[in-house]
């Protein structure tokens, strides 16, 4: 109780007539009972109840601390990866429809499909994506820029495309002055062309003019159509041009020049803060890649 309630309540009854002296008194002695009683209790908690008063605190610091963890926060977004429509991504889908990120601990893996390397090397450098399964020219180029990219492994290291051509066309020199579908000027699958048309006697700067189109699915209409002349396909693409008709020119399967086609990227931010994920996501990738290489009904 605090002393200036008590001298309030003196002087308050001395200036009344109503109240003796010995009812000040008592008053008095009660008042300073009370605030000594309160605080007494307070004081002196049974040991039982100062054991249950500290589990309760405990309990309640260590919610806190669970629920707003930056780690925890961090661990409930979803892990994106960027990738492209292609036989090259099998890997990726095999580990995905096989559950093998679940099993190493990735629960939350959200895929997302872009038309070529240079959209997801956009997506990466900007937070879209934490981690890329394609990319490459893009995801080199960026990081001779400067860029956080950093390459962990790689899952396709030749090209694995064969240049289709229209009917029309009976062989290399017919396609001087022709128009050739890349998915984006730079990438690989540009850097690609350019190695197919040297071989093949023709500078790509001179003969033809390359243009810009997309993904496999928009160069192999704009093939048909004649809107091109050409383009790089794979499997399953390439078994949709024959049935077309289209002739198939040069094949760079064969080629056995080393390119790093597919690999997995992300940030060297993004391994300093989650090193564990990361790690798990190549686990999960390379157990998928092992059963759809040995199991043929799952591939």
């Amino acid at each position: 109780m605090d002393r200036s309630v008590l001298r309030k309540f003196n002087e308050v009854a001395k200036t009344s007539s109503l109240l003796n002296s010995d009812v000040i008194s008592t008053a008095g002695r009660n008042l300073r009972f009370l605030a000594f009683a309160r605080n007494d209790s307070r004081m002196r908690a049974t040991p039982i109840q100062r054991s249950l008063n500290s589990s309760k605190r405990a309990k309640i610091l260590l919610l806190a601390f669970l629920l707003l963890s930056p780690n925890r926060l961090l661990a409930q977004e979803p892990l994106r990866a960027g990738t492209i429509f292609s036989a090259t991504q099998a890997p990726l889908w095999a580990a995905k429809e096989g559950h093998y990120f679940e099993k190493y601990g990735i629960k939350n893996l959200e895929v997302i499909q872009f038309s070529g390397g240079q959209p997801v090397t956009r997506a990466l450098i900007g937070g879209d994506i934490q981690i890329s399964t394609t990319g490459g020219a893009a995801m080199v180029n960026a990081r001779l820029k400067g860029a956080d990219t950093v390459i962990i492994a790689r899952t396709v290291g030749v090209f694995p495309y064969t240049l289709y051509v229209s009917k029309e066309i009976r062989g290399a020199a017919e396609l001087k002055g022709k128009k050739l579908a890349v998915s984006t000027i730079g990438g690989s699958g540009y850097v690609a062309m350019q190695y197919a048309l040297r071989k093949l006697g023709l500078d790509a700067e001179k003969d033809v003019a390359m243009l810009q189109v997309g993904d496999f699915g928009a160069r192999l209409a704009s093939l048909a159509s004649g809107t091109v002349q050409g383009t790089l396909l794979l499997p399953p693409f390439t078994l949709r041009a024959r049935e077309l008709g289209l002739r198939p020119l040069y094949d760079l399967v064969g080629s056995g020049i080393q390119y790093p086609i597919n690999q997995i990227t992300t940030r060297q931010s993004f391994i300093q803060s989650q090193r564990e994920t990361v790690k798990n996501f190549l686990k999960g990738l390379v157990a998928g890649l092992a059963r759809f290489r040995t199991d043929r009904e799952f591939g």
